[in-house]
């Protein structure tokens, strides 16, 4: 979805050799959403679509938001990029390295706000 909090509903429609099921209702898509761990799973409400008429207007009505240019946009590449980078195989110097920024950036960003950091640098 191009505009945030715009589509709120979901909607998880299942086909599998030749068999459609949907469900709709306020889950997410993840084992607590769902209610499948083991504790402290979310309290959601859900509706099994057991109408035929029902699911196809459901899947009719999630298609015509799907294909709306004006509405979404296809990220998958860039999906695809980010998770390729997320699970590369860096040296563990880097994983050091970037771990101490992580550690000490807003100390950092207070210090080069304040002038600190430049302090003493001629030229500067």
């Amino acid at each position: 979805m191009k505009q945030a909090g715009l589509l709120h509903g979901k909607l998880y429609h299942i086909q599998n050799g030749g068999t459609e099921e949907a469900l709709l209702g306020s889950s997410n898509f993840t084992v607590r959403g769902l209610g499948l761990a083991q504790a402290n799973n979310n309290i959601e409400l859900n509706l099994v679509v057991d109408s035929s008429r029902d699911r196809r207007d459901l899947k009719q009505w999630f298609d015509e938001i799907w294909e709306n240019s004006e509405l979404v946009a296809d990220v998958r590449d860039e999906v695809l990029q980010y998770l390729e980078r997320l699970y590369a195989d860096y040296p563990p110097q880097l994983i050091y390295y970037k771990t101490l920024f992580h550690l000490f950036e807003r100390y950092l960003d207070e210090q080069q706000r304040s002038d600190l950091l430049d302090a003493g640098r001629p030229g500067i």
